[in-house]
């Protein structure tokens, strides 16, 4: 058991400085959604088992690549990520980049629980700790939440936008599921990087345009240029311009990251290795 806690306190620290970054870069959500979203991700897991034993799908090769970990699994984390931006946006405004922050904290959360399942079926084999951690050291599902979650908070309503996220989403990961099982890992590294750049690109780019973000710069201006510049920018409301958007009680996120959530992941971990039969 003492294996097993370390491997679920393992996998939340791969995600920790990537968790506290993206919290750190933008104010909204709030850290409570954000953990909601992290929760969340982790439920889809055990959804994937759920689904996997309702009917064969393939184990190896490049079907099991691009149709089981990358049309299935992207599938889930889309579809529970839709219905929590749909929750999200019954309250407070949300753009591409809370759309990416929302995602990228939903995949960290799938990521954690995979993870976990990783390092404790290598420790079953005899694979030193050091080799599993270094090959489950690239957050994919993290990148993968912060590419998608800006066209999924547009899928409202919109069929077919949710259709090119979740082909996108599938492509990419299975892609590097792909490269990761035949090339060395350096290779791997990259096809992760690019994806992670180009994930952070859009995000920071749509960040600069979001209301949350620029709250507190339009509070400083002349209300008759604050005026000027958000009719430039295209919004009709003063609503999400005039609330603070910042995040209180970060204290849930360390009470989470340090506590709650390699709990969780521990529990939940063992019962899929069980149900499993690993």
């Amino acid at each position: 058991m003492g294996e097993y806690a370390r491997a679920a306190y393992i996998a939340v620290g791969l995600l920790i400085p990537w968790l506290v970054l993206l919290r750190w870069l933008h104010p909204q959500p709030t850290t409570q959604d954000l953990s909601l979203g992290f929760l969340l991700g982790m439920s889809g897991t055990l959804l994937v088992m759920v689904i996997l034993r309702l009917a064969p799908w393939p184990e190896e090769g490049f079907p099991e690549a691009f149709l089981t970990a990358g049309a299935l699994e992207e599938g889930v984390k889309l579809y529970l990520g839709g219905l929590l931006l749909r929750r999200l946006g019954g309250e407070a405004w949300l753009g591409p980049a809370e759309g990416a922050l929302t995602l990228a904290f939903l995949g960290a959360g799938f990521e954690a629980v995979e993870d976990f399942q990783y390092l404790i079926g290598g420790l079953a084999q005899g694979v030193p700790l050091g080799e599993v951690v270094v090959a489950r050291s690239l957050p994919m599902h993290l990148a993968l939440g912060l590419v998608a979650g800006g066209w999924l908070v547009k899928t409202t309503d919109k069929p077919l936008w949710f259709l090119w996220t979740w082909l996108l989403a599938a492509g990419l990961h299975g892609g590097f599921n792909a490269v990761a099982a035949r090339v060395p890992f350096p290779w791997a590294v990259a096809y992760f990087a690019g994806i992670l750049g180009w994930g952070l690109f859009r995000f920071l780019k749509k960040r600069s345009y979001s209301p949350w973000r620029l709250a507190a710069v339009f509070r400083r201006m002349d209300p008759w240029e604050a005026g000027i510049v958000m009719q430039r920018l295209g919004w009709e409301t003063w609503d999400h311009l005039t609330q603070e958007g910042r995040s209180p009680a970060g204290w849930v996120m360390a009470l989470g990251l340090g506590i709650l959530y390699p709990l969780l992941i521990l529990a939940l971990g063992l019962l899929l290795h069980a149900v499993g039969g690993g």
